[in-house]
C-alpha cells in the first residue's frame, strides 16, 4: 500500500514537473516578454526599423505584437493592417508625382509568422514553422527595361546602399504558408502582359531553404483576369490545384507530381515540369496532362447545358 501511494506521488510530481516545464514556464517567459520587454508599443517600431535596414522599401503596420497561445508551442509575431511599398523602381502611376517615388507592393489585414528562436541561437538558423496571412493584396509590377518592384531585398554588399551597415539575411528554413482570401495583379509592361487572381488561396507545407524543395502545396482562385497583345481572358474561372512540387535549379525549375487541378469544375492530371529562362525571358513547358473522368457519361456530365440539349435522354459507353 505505501508502495502504490510512493508511486503516485511520484507519477503526480513528473506530471507536474512536465506541465511547469512545457506550459508554465514558457507561458511566464512570453508574459515576461510580451508585457515588460517587447509590448506592441515598443515592438512595432522596432521590427519596422529592422525590416526597412533590409529592403529597398518601406514596411508600415499598425500593430506588432508577439503571440504564443495562437502559435504553441512557438513563438510568434502577429502584424495588423500592414503595408510593404517597394523603392525597387517609380510606378507609371506615380510619373508626376515625385513625393511617392515608389509603388504598392504588399497589403494585409493580419500575417502571423511563428518561428523557433533556439535554432536561430544555437544554429544561425531562421527557422519559421508557419505563415498565415490573410486578406493579402500583391501588385508586382515590372517596367519597360525587365526591372520588377519585388526584387527589394538588400544583399550584404550593397546593405551600405540604403544607409545601414547591416549583415545580409542568415539562412531561411519556411516550412508552412497559408494565404486567405488574396487578390494578385502582375502588370509587366515589358512583354505586354497583365493578370489579376482574385479570391486567391494557398497552402505549403514541407520545408522550403535554398536547397532542392519537396513541397506539398494546394492553392486556387475564384476568378481570374488575363490579357495580353494577342488574347484576353476575362471570366469567372475557378482553378484549384493540389500536387507535390519539386523545386531545383535555384528555384528557377518547378516540377508537379501527381497533380491534381479543377479547372470550374473539370478534373485535369498533371506531371512535368516548368522552367523559368531568364536568359530568354520566357518558360519552359513540359507538363503532360490528361482529363480525370471515370467514364463517358461523368464526361457529358461537365459540359455546359447551354451545348447539350435532351442531356437526361443521352446515354454513353466507354
Amino acid at each position: 500500500m505505501c508502495f502504490m501511494k510512493k508511486k503516485k506521488k511520484i507519477l503526480i510530481g513528473i506530471a507536474v514537473a512536465l506541465f511547469t516545464l512545457l506550459f508554465v514556464f514558457p507561458v511566464a517567459v512570453f508574459g515576461f516578454l510580451n508585457w515588460r520587454i517587447f509590448p506592441p508599443e515598443r515592438l512595432t517600431p522596432l521590427v519596422v526599423k529592422e525590416v526597412n535596414k533590409m529592403v529597398n522599401g518601406c514596411l508600415t503596420c499598425e500593430k506588432i505584437e508577439l503571440t504564443f497561445f495562437e502559435t504553441y508551442p512557438h513563438l510568434g509575431i502577429r502584424f495588423t493592417n500592414g503595408q510593404l511599398v517597394s523603392h525597387a523602381i517609380q510606378d507609371s502611376l506615380h510619373i508626376g508625382h515625385e513625393a511617392l517615388g515608389a509603388d504598392s507592393l504588399l497589403r494585409f489585414s493580419q500575417a502571423t509568422v511563428s518561428f523557433r528562436p533556439l535554432d536561430y541561437l544555437f544554429k544561425g538558423i531562421v527557422t519559421i514553422d508557419e505563415i498565415v496571412v490573410k486578406d493579402p493584396s500583391f501588385y508586382g509590377f515590372v517596367d519597360d527595361n525587365g526591372v520588377a518592384n519585388w526584387d527589394i531585398f538588400v544583399s550584404g554588399k550593397d546593405s551600405t546602399a540604403v544607409g545601414d551597415s547591416s549583415a545580409a539575411l542568415p539562412p531561411i528554413d519556411l516550412q508552412k504558408v497559408r494565404i486567405v482570401d488574396g487578390r494578385f495583379i502582375y502588370d509587366d509592361h515589358q512583354s505586354g502582359l497583365h493578370a489579376e487572381v482574385g479570391g486567391f488561396f494557398f497552402q505549403l507545407s514541407g520545408s522550403l531553404t535554398t536547397e532542392g524543395n519537396t513541397l506539398d502545396i494546394e492553392t486556387g482562385s475564384s476568378s481570374i483576369l488575363f490579357r495580353s497583345q494577342a488574347y484576353t481572358l476575362n471570366k469567372k474561372l475557378a482553378l484549384r490545384l493540389k500536387s507535390r512540387i519539386v523545386l531545383s535549379d535555384g528555384f528557377n525549375t518547378v516540377t508537379l507530381q501527381g497533380a491534381e487541378m479543377m479547372v470550374n469544375n473539370l478534373p485535369f492530371t498533371a506531371d512535368g515540369a516548368i522552367t523559368n529562362l531568364p536568359e530568354r525571358r520566357s518558360l519552359g513547358v513540359n507538363l503532360e496532362m490528361g482529363l480525370k473522368a471515370s467514364d463517358m457519361n461523368e464526361l457529358l456530365g461537365f459540359i455546359p447545358d447551354a451545348y447539350l440539349k435532351d442531356r437526361e435522354k443521352m446515354v454513353a459507353a466507354g
